[in-house]
């Protein structure tokens, strides 16, 4: 009569830790995929207007070059981040031959590690040359004010160097895992985060300003004569402070919130 093989014993706190893991991650997916898709309407929406201008200024083609850019980076990623996902799935739930599930669970952070920073990285120069972008603009519309042009170049530096740190520093750490990451490291990417907010901030304060600046302006002229030019920048501004704050509460909520809690599976 032949010994059945031993069975591997699952706790319920493996298991928690698992599903929670899943949750979050699965979670954060669906959300990437969802601005991932009005990123490619808006992307197209808007290269389709510039290109379509007859007069192609090398601001307009600089404009273009550095939305792709960010679509190329934000398409790699939300893929980077679905096979992070399925690869932590199949080693924690579906390759059940490699070990005991904490093993399994070791195993997940272990390969996974150098990808996710990868990921990490991307994102956030992702975000530096989307504040580029922003202070450009909006230093554009103050006619290149020096206070304006200070306050958003500074920031925008201070997020620089934020980044750029936490590059060096994981470097000089040898790239650990999460759980080994220097909290020097952490600081320095969630400083980043802060500035790159602040950054968003300031700006959508400077642009609710023009906006009401340009609103009480235009109330001590004629209507007739300038109904057609009023309600197009009037469109225009409003929009840009209305995605502003919205980018900006979703950045707050999606990236400084939960900045410190760790994504699982993982052995602690």
């Amino acid at each position: 009569m032949s010994a059945n093989p031993p069975t591997s014993v699952v706790s319920d706190e493996d298991l928690q830790r698992v599903g929670n893991g899943i949750i979050r991650d699965y979670a954060a997916n669906a959300t990437q995929l969802i601005f991932y898709g009005i990123y490619v309407f808006i992307i197209c929406v808007s290269a389709s207007i510039l290109l379509r201008r007859r007069r192609r200024n090398r601001g307009s083609i600089l404009l273009v070059l550095t939305m792709l850019t960010m679509f190329l980076i934000s398409t790699f990623l939300w893929t980077y981040t679905t096979a992070v996902l399925v690869k932590r799935i199949r080693y924690a739930l579906v390759d059940t031959s490699i070990g005991p599930m904490r093993e399994r669970l070791q195993l997940a952070n272990t390969t996974t590690g150098k990808v996710r920073y990868v990921g990490q990285i991307m994102f956030l120069v992702n975000c530096l040359i989307g504040d580029a972008l922003l202070t450009w603009r909006v230093s554009t519309i103050y006619q290149k004010s020096s206070r304006v042009m200070l306050a958003l170049v500074t920031t925008w530096l201070g997020a620089a160097v934020g980044t750029f740190g936490y590059l060096i520093c994981l470097s000089k750490a040898k790239f650990p895992l999460d759980v080994d990451e220097p909290a020097t490291c952490r600081n320095l990417a969630f400083s980043g985060l802060v500035i790159s907010a602040l950054l968003n901030a300031i700006a959508i304060g400077l642009l609710t300003r023009i906006a009401w600046q340009h609103r009480s302006m235009m109330r001590g002229l004629p209507d007739d004569s300038t109904a057609s030019s009023k309600s197009k920048v009037d469109r225009v501004l409003t929009i840009l402070v209305t995605s502003g704050a919205i980018y900006l509460v979703l950045f707050v909520l999606g990236n400084l919130v939960p900045y410190y809690l760790t994504s699982t599976p993982t052995t602690g």
